[in-house]
């Protein structure tokens, strides 16, 4: 059965131990410092809701997602649904982010992959603006600490 649900993969070099970047990926007062985001929910526990809240394109959002991994200092992934996509709210809408850490000589290498997103306009975004426009804010943040 053919399916209309992509997926990204990304990834960039950091200049910051694996350490001080999980702890940006995973602290809700580092997080709305780089990404386009005013609120994020979460006692950062498996299985435990995240809420992330921000504002885009003119657009209030709300993706409300669950914490699957999270191995200190190299994995953080989350399920999540948002409001923004315009699809129902059930499991198998949510989309699926993981950061995976790599240490490397003077860094870090952060792969990113994004699964279970409809294609269309919010894939292509993402694709091919959203994701490298964001991971340069992150290297930017946390490379001026």
């Amino acid at each position: 059965m053919p399916t209309n649900k992509k997926g990204i993969h990304k990834n960039i070099v950091i200049r910051a131990r694996p350490e001080e970047l999980f702890e940006a990926l995973t602290s809700s007062d580092q997080i709305v410092q780089y990404y386009p985001v005013y609120k994020v929910e979460s006692s950062w526990r498996v299985g435990e809701p995240v809420i992330y809240q921000g504002f885009f394109q003119d657009i209030d959002f709300v993706h409300n997602g669950y914490i699957e991994k999270l191995i200190f200092p190299y994995t953080y992934q989350y399920k999540y649904w948002s409001d923004y996509h315009g699809t129902e709210n059930i499991l198998d809408n949510y989309i699926s982010i993981s950061y995976i850490i790599k240490p490397i000589k003077n860094g870090s290498h952060l792969f990113i992959k994004q699964k279970n997103i409809p294609a269309g306009n919010f894939f292509n975004y993402m694709n091919k603006v959203g994701w490298d426009s964001l991971l340069r804010s992150l290297k930017k943040y946390i490379e001026r600490k």
